[in-house]
Parts: structure tokens; sequence; C-alpha cells
């Protein structure tokens, strides 16, 4: 009778921890996935694009713990986009609301995600049941063996529980737990090891899914190359790097020349085809260290690590002459003009893109199709 007491206390703490981890790690998920929409959502408003706003919510359109998704634009005082699924409100209901900001840290909107747990709520009905029922007859088993198998049953097995419910609390989830009896201390043995891989596998699938949103955040959707959000982040990181270890790197901006009359003559589609084109051009004549990425429309950027004046003009000329001599569908041949320059003292983005475009404006004045170094 004095190890029922024990038996008892372990396994109430033991489902008191585990649904306490779950319950921290579901509103983390909550917290950081309305975190991550709220920041993916920044450039659809800004440049009001509700389809990639639409687009970027795919991922989190197929979870089934997502009631309610909500993207206000404060700039134009409207709803931006709304969709809601009102098949999923099961459980208890979660509310997290984040504010959607610009790179220059402006509020233009927020974020406002409803979910559910009704998922989490099934799981942990269901382990405390197993709880119970592995209590209730633990204790037959108590009432029916001798001594010397209570020990090796029951207090070595319980032993082996208290050490899986203190890796449980201390968050040690990498300790794996073998479990091989069909007694009832193996089953519950089993169950919290099935509750460790199912959290290991869950915190696995939210990585997953952050990364992907990540990905998304930082990328173009049309060529696969790095934004204009990322761009600026790696050009901040370059100049810092630059100015502590004064070493050179340089950019190159180059734009595709008379674009607009694809578009005009063969389509939009046509045109997207074109870019594409030049994004793979740029990718395979370019050096695994160079950040390759889309300005903006038919301009393109690529930031060039430890480059000297030379080095950075014959790459240019080396695209120039691979987009030159490139055949694009329909379109046939296309140009491309390049502005070219390297980081100086007191460099910030503005001044060396400001330098880069000036040069890329003396390229086009001088004919097109050819690199001009500012």
């Amino acid at each position: 009778m004095g190890l029922i007491i024990p038996i008892g206390t372990a396994s109430w703490y033991t489902m008191t921890v585990y649904k306490e981890r779950l319950y921290d790690e579901f509103q983390n998920y909550c917290f950081e996935t309305t975190k991550n929409i709220a920041t993916i959502m920044s450039d659809p408003i800004y440049y009001y694009s509700p389809n990639n706003g639409s687009m970027a919510l795919e991922v989190t359109k197929a979870d089934t713990r997502v009631v309610k998704v909500e993207v206000y634009d404060t700039l134009n005082d409207m709803e931006f986009i709304e969709f809601y699924i009102p098949q999923r409100e099961l459980g208890a209901l979660f509310e997290y609301k984040e504010r959607v900001f610009t790179k220059d840290n402006e509020e233009i909107g927020w974020v406002k995600i409803v979910f559910n747990d009704f998922k989490l709520s099934q799981d942990i009905e269901d382990k405390e049941a197993i709880f119970q029922t592995v209590f209730g007859l633990t204790f037959l088993v108590m009432m029916l063996i001798m001594s010397p198998l209570l020990y090796l049953k029951l207090i070595l097995p319980l032993q082996k529980l208290l050490r899986q419910s203190k890796d449980f609390r201390k968050n040690r989830l990498e300790n794996k737990f073998q479990w091989d009896g069909k007694d009832e201390l193996n089953i519950l043995g089993q169950s919290l090891e099935l509750a460790r891989v199912s959290i290991v596998e869950l915190i696995g699938t939210l990585e997953e899914k952050n990364e992907e949103l990540e990905t998304l955040h930082i990328t173009d959707s049309l060529t696969g190359l790095y934004n204009r959000h990322k761009l600026d982040w790696e050009l901040l990181s370059e100049i810092n790097r630059a100015d502590r270890f004064e070493y050179s790197f340089g950019v190159i901006l180059l734009d595709i020349d008379y674009f607009k009359s694809v578009n005009d003559t063969y389509g939009h589609l046509v045109g997207d085809d074109v870019l594409i084109d030049l994004a793979k051009i740029l990718k395979e004549n370019t050096r695994q260290t160079d950040i390759v990425g889309r300005w903006g429309g038919e301009e393109f950027l690529i930031i060039v690590p430890k480059a000297d004046e030379e080095g950075i003009k014959k790459l240019a000329e080396t695209l120039r002459a691979a987009i030159e001599n490139h055949i694009f569908n329909l379109v046939k041949t296309k140009t491309a003009s390049f502005g070219v320059t390297l980081f100086i003292d007191n460099d910030c983005i503005d001044t060396m893109i400001a330098r880069a475009d000036k040069a890329l404006y003396v390229a086009k004045e001088q004919g097109r199709n050819q690199v001009v170094y500012n």
C-alpha cells in the first residue's frame, strides 16, 4: 500500500508536465506563426498585392488548427485578406494578433489568427485515460504478486518512469527509453516514449514550416532569386563587414534593355519567361559566394564579396555576353545594361545603389548592352 501514493503521484506529475509542455509548444507555435505571417504580409500590404499575400497563406490555410485568419490594411483602412473555416471551430479557441511593419518600422496593418486546440485536447484526453487505466491495473497487480516481484515489476520500472518524466521536465527530449514488456508500467513508459517522439516530430514540423515561411519571405516568387528585402539585408551585412574588416566588395546593377517591348509585343507570360531565363543565366555565371537577387521589375542586383575593380568589371562583362548570346523563347535575343561600383569608406546602401544606378543610366545613354563602372 505504501507504493500506491508514490505511483499515483508520479503518474499525476508526469501527465501534468506532459500537458504543460504540449500547451507551451502549442502557444509558442501560435505566437510564432502569427508573428511570421505578420512579417510576410509586410510587402504584400505595402505594395497592395493580395494575390501574393494569399499565396503566402497557403501553408497556414492547410493547418487544421487554424480556424480564421484576418489581415487588415491600415494604409487603406480596409480588410486585405480573410479566410474562415467554421468547421474547425472545435475545442478551445485562441486568438493571436500581431501588427505589420515595413522595414522602416512603419505600421501598415495587422494580422489576427484564431487557432483551435481540438487535436491537442483529444490527445491529452487519450493519454489521461491511459494513465488512469495503468494506475488502476498497477494497484491490482500489487495486491496479487509477491514482494520480490513487486521490486522487479514495479519499483525498477517506476524508477525508470521517474527518470523519463524528469527528462520531460528538463526538456531532454533526445534521451530514448526502451520499453519491451506488455505490463501496465511498460505501457505507460511506451506512452511517454510515444509522446516524446510526437513532440520531437511536432518541433521538427514547426521548424520546417518556419523555414518555408522564411523562404517565402526572402524569395522572389517568379525567379526564385532573393527579393529586395533580402538584398537590403545582405547589403547592410556586407557594408558592416567591410567597415569592420576593411575589405572591398561591389555591386552590379543590371536592367534588361527594352524589356517593355517584350511585354507589349509578346505578352507578360513571355516577359516572365525572359526574367526566369535571365535569372538562371546570372546564377550559372556567378560564384557561390555571390548574392544574386531581383531588385525590382526587370532590374537585378548582384552583391560580389571580396571584389576589386578589374574582377567585378570582368564578371559584369561575362554576364553581359552570356545574356547577349542566349536564345530566349520567341524573343530570341535580348541584351542588358550594367552599372558597376565598389564599396568606399562611409558608404551606405543608398550611396552604393545610387552610384551603380548612375553608371547604369550612363550605359543606357551610351547605347545599352554595355558595362559602365562608377
